[in-house]
């Protein structure tokens, strides 16, 4: 027997197997202040979701490869290598600088 048939005969051996037993119902049968709590917590499910995959693989994330990190180091370093140099050779003021050393070591 291939799955969808076994699917098709679970769901009709049991009368409840219907969308009613859903934990979430139709949705909209209800009045709007029970669709949109559902709703926002659906919501609220993908954010917490995509929160906690941004924790552990985002940039300095535990499950995070550190050779992903790396490269990006070496570009901010570079950044603020120049801006020192801008900075001794007179081509920025002191204010300028630190205006845009602080916006390099934000990225």
């Amino acid at each position: 027997m291939d799955l969808p048939a076994f699917m098709a005969q679970s769901v009709r051996s049991d009368p409840q197997a219907d969308w009613r037993t859903w934990p979430f119902g139709y949705g909209w049968s209800d009045s709007w202040l029970f669709v949109g709590a559902k709703l926002l917590f659906i919501l609220l499910l993908f954010a917490l979701l995509a929160y906690a995959i941004r924790r552990l693989f985002g940039p300095g994330g535990p499950l995070r490869e550190k050779w992903m990190d790396e490269d990006w180091e070496h570009q901010r370093q570079e950044r603020l290598r120049e801006l020192d140099e801008r900075l001794a050779n007179g081509e920025l003021d002191r204010a300028t600088y630190e205006r845009k050393r602080r916006k390099a070591e934000r990225r």
